[in-house]
C-alpha cells in the first residue's frame, strides 16, 4: 500500500490537471506581457479580481510572477476576466417591429441602443438588422422573436461575449471576421444552441426543429442529447430531444445569369431555372448588395418568383434552393433595374389574334388621366424592326393607321408618356390580322340548267368560300361551296328571291369576312310555266 502523502499527491496533481483540462477547452483570452507588467497591474486592468492571479500563474506555470519576460503570452479564461455590459443598436429595419422586455413595448427605428433583457420581435414583411458592439451583425427576418439574453465586453480587452436566444423564426448571421477580435457569439433555440466566431451563418428556429446552415467557418451545433460541428458549404437539422443530424451538403447556387437586367412590370416577377434537388426556393428582394434590410423575403414551391410592387430603381435579386429537409442552400444575386412607370395602358382594340376588315385598322386602349401622350407602333414582325406606323404623340386613347394595310398579320404596343417620367415600359405586343377584303361579285349569269356568279380574281394562292340562301341571314344555304377560281357555277336553283355573298379565304387558310349581300331574282323556268297553264285548270275540273 502506498504511503498516505503519496495518495494525497496523486490527488493534488489529478486536480491539478482536471482544472487545466477545464482551463484549456474554456473560452480564453490571450495577453501578451509588456515591460513593467505585474501581478496587480494585470488584476487591476483585466481580472475580476486579485484571487485570479494565483490560478493564471498556475496556468501559465510561472514561476517568477514579479519578473515575467516581456512578450509572454498568457492564457486567461474569460470567466476570470471584467466583465461590463455591452450595448447594440439597429443598423436597419424594415415594416413592422418592436422593442420589448424590461422595458415598455415601443417600435424599433434605426440608431436604437439595446441591452440585456430586451426583446425583438418582427411583423409580417418586416425585418430587423441588429450590430452588436464588435461589429458583428445579425438579420432578424419577419415573424421572429429573438431574446438579448447577454450582451457584455471585458473591461480594456477586445473579448466581447454575445448570447441571444432566438424562440422563432429565422436570422442571418454575420459574425465579425476573426481578425477582429476574439470572443464567443452564441445562439440558443428551443432545440439547440450554435456557438460560433469569425462566420456566417443561418438560423431557423421552427416548434419542433432547428435548422443551421454555415456559409463561412465553422459552427457547433449542440442539443442536450449531443453536438456537431458543421463545416461551410453543410447544414444541419436538431431537435431538443436527439443528436443534430449529420451534416449535408447545401445546395447550390442556381443559375440566374439569363435573368433580365431591366424589368419592365410590377410587382416584379422572374422565372429561374430549375435546381436539382430543390423542393422549394428562397428569394429576397433588395435595394443593397449587403440584403441588410430586405424589401421583400418570400418562398416559393415552384420556380416562378413574384415579389411585390415597388418603386423604379436599381435593386438586388436572392435566390437560393429549399431541399427535402428544409435546408437553404447556397444563394445568387442577380442586379436589375425596374422602369415600370408610367405603366402602359391595356389594349382593348382589336382583340389578340381578332382578324379587321377595315384598310385602316381602328385601335383603342384603356385612357389614363395623368398621361400627357401615347406611343403607338404597329410593325410586320413581333421584334418591331419593320415598323408601319410609329406615332408618339397621340393625345387620345384611339387611332388608325395613316396608310391601307395589306392584308397580313401585323403587331401593335402603345406605350404611355407623361411630363414628369417621361416615356414607361410598351405595353404587352397584341397582334391582329387585316383580312383579305372580299371580292365585288357581278351579275349572275342565267342559262337553262346552270347559274354562275363571277367576280375579279385574287392574290396567287387564294381561294373563295360562296353562299346563296332564301333569306339574307344565310340560316340555311342553298349553295355553300368552296372555289378555287374566281366563279362560282352551280345548278340552277328554282326561281324566285335569293340573297348571295362571298369571302376570300389566304393562301395559309385564314378567312376574310364575308363582303356585302347581294339580292338577285332568279325567273322561273319557261317550261314549267307552260305545264302549269295546261294542268293546273284540268285539276281544278277534275276537284
Amino acid at each position: 500500500m502506498l504511503p498516505r502523502h503519496v495518495h494525497q499527491l496523486h490527488l493534488a496533481l489529478f486536480l491539478l490537471a482536471l482544472m487545466m483540462s477545464h482551463a484549456g477547452h474554456a473560452a480564453e483570452w490571450i495577453y501578451t506581457v509588456q515591460d513593467g507588467d505585474n501581478p496587480w497591474n494585470l488584476t487591476e486592468r483585466y481580472l475580476a479580481g486579485i484571487k485570479y492571479w494565483p490560478r493564471i500563474q498556475t496556468l501559465n506555470r510561472i514561476n517568477d510572477p514579479q519578473h515575467i519576460p516581456p512578450g509572454t503570452r498568457l492564457r486567461i479564461p474569460v470567466e476570470w476576466l471584467r466583465r461590463v455590459d455591452a450595448i447594440a443598436k439597429v443598423a436597419a429595419a424594415h415594416g413592422q417591429a418592436e422593442l420589448r422586455g424590461k422595458r415598455a413595448a415601443r417600435p424599433l427605428t434605426v440608431g436604437m441602443q439595446l441591452r440585456s433583457g430586451d426583446v425583438i420581435q418582427t411583423g409580417k414583411d418586416a425585418n430587423v438588422t441588429l450590430e452588436f458592439a464588435d461589429g458583428s451583425r445579425v438579420l432578424v427576418h419577419a415573424e421572429g422573436e429573438l431574446h438579448l439574453d447577454a450582451l457584455g465586453s471585458f473591461e480594456n480587452t477586445d473579448y466581447y461575449d454575445t448570447q441571444v436566444r432566438l424562440t422563432q423564426g429565422r436570422m442571418e448571421n454575420l459574425v465579425a471576421p476573426l481578425g477582429k477580435g476574439p470572443g464567443r457569439f452564441e445562439i440558443s433555440t428551443p432545440a439547440a444552441v450554435t456557438a460560433v466566431r469569425g462566420t456566417r451563418y443561418r438560423v431557423n428556429a421552427a416548434s419542433n426543429a432547428t435548422r443551421s446552415e454555415v456559409l463561412e467557418g465553422k459552427v457547433a451545433v449542440n442539443t442536450s442529447a449531443s453536438g456537431v460541428d458543421v463545416d461551410a458549404g453543410y447544414g444541419t437539422v436538431a431537435t431538443a430531444s436527439a443528436a443534430p443530424s449529420a451534416p449535408v451538403v447545401l445546395l447550390p447556387q442556381p443559375d440566374l445569369t439569363a435573368l433580365p437586367l431591366r424589368v419592365e412590370r410590377v410587382p416584379v416577377a422572374f422565372s429561374v431555372p430549375a435546381l436539382a434537388n430543390a423542393k422549394a426556393y428562397r428569394f429576397q428582394l433588395a435595394a443593397d448588395t449587403q440584403f441588410d434590410s430586405p424589401l421583400f423575403d418570400g418562398r416559393a414551391d415552384g420556380t416562378r418568383l413574384r415579389a411585390i410592387d415597388v418603386p423604379d430603381g436599381h435593386y438586388f435579386l436572392r435566390v437560393r434552393g429549399i431541399d427535402a429537409q428544409g435546408l437553404e442552400g447556397l444563394s445568387a444575386d442577380h442586379a436589375f433595374e425596374l422602369d415600370a412607370r408610367p405603366e402602359p395602358p391595356l389594349l382593348t382594340t382589336p382583340a389578340p389574334g381578332a382578324g379587321v376588315p377595315e384598310e385602316k385598322p381602328p385601335m383603342s386602349w384603356g385612357e389614363s388621366a395623368t398621361v400627357t401622350r401615347y406611343h403607338l407602333q404597329v410593325a410586320r414582325d413581333d421584334k418591331f424592326t419593320d415598323l408601319v406606323m410609329d406615332d408618339d404623340a397621340i393625345t387620345a386613347s384611339h387611332a388608325t393607321t395613316p396608310q391601307a394595310l395589306p392584308p397580313g398579320l401585323y403587331h401593335w404596343r402603345v406605350a404611355s408618356v407623361t411630363d414628369a417620367e417621361g416615356q414607361g415600359p410598351y405595353s404587352d405586343t397584341q397582334q391582329f390580322r387585316r383580312l383579305p377584303p372580299a371580292p365585288a361579285m357581278e351579275a349572275p349569269a342565267v342559262d337553262k340548267e346552270h347559274m354562275s356568279v363571277r367576280w375579279r380574281a385574287g392574290e396567287p394562292g387564294q381561294t373563295f368560300q360562296f353562299q346563296l340562301a332564301s333569306d339574307e341571314n344565310f340560316s340555311a344555304p342553298v349553295i355553300d361551296m368552296h372555289v378555287d377560281g374566281a366563279e362560282a357555277r352551280f345548278k340552277r336553283p328554282k326561281g324566285g328571291a335569293y340573297f348571295m355573298h362571298v369571302k376570300t379565304i389566304d393562301s395559309d387558310g385564314v378567312e376574310g369576312a364575308y363582303g356585302s349581300v347581294q339580292k338577285i331574282e332568279v325567273p322561273a323556268k319557261a317550261g314549267a310555266r307552260w305545264w302549269m297553264l295546261v294542268f293546273l285548270p284540268l285539276i281544278a275540273l277534275a276537284l
